[in-house]
């Protein structure tokens, strides 16, 4: 599932920095790269679940109603997964940003 390899990225981030596979600055361009992919998930799941939404309160049959409503739900669940996946990023991302600083800090 995509949230899986999402969340399972910034472990490999992490081992990447810690290992010195990267450097500071570049592994803050992948982060950057990582968190517009989330955030085009995250629109997409938005409006995953506002069409089944909208599509469940115009439906006519019970079972067409549950299905959209049983869909919206399930895009639910993924949007907040997602959402706590780009919450962990933005933490890695702030760890990354000071170490760029300190590194800033020492070329000064």
């Amino acid at each position: 599932m995509i949230v899986d390899e999402f969340r399972d990225s910034i472990a490999i981030y992490d081992e990447m920095l810690r290992n010195g596979e990267r450097d500071p600055l570049s592994m803050l361009n992948i982060v950057d790269k990582r968190l517009a992919e989330i955030s085009n998930h995250i629109a997409v799941c938005h409006r995953v679940l506002a069409e089944q939404r909208s599509l469940a309160h115009g439906a006519f049959l019970g079972s067409t109603r549950k299905r959209h409503l049983d869909k919206a739900e399930q895009a639910g669940q993924i949007l907040e997964q997602v959402v706590a996946v780009q919450s962990d990023l933005f933490d890695f991302r702030h760890k990354v940003l000071n170490q760029v600083a300190t590194q800033l800090r020492g070329v000064v």
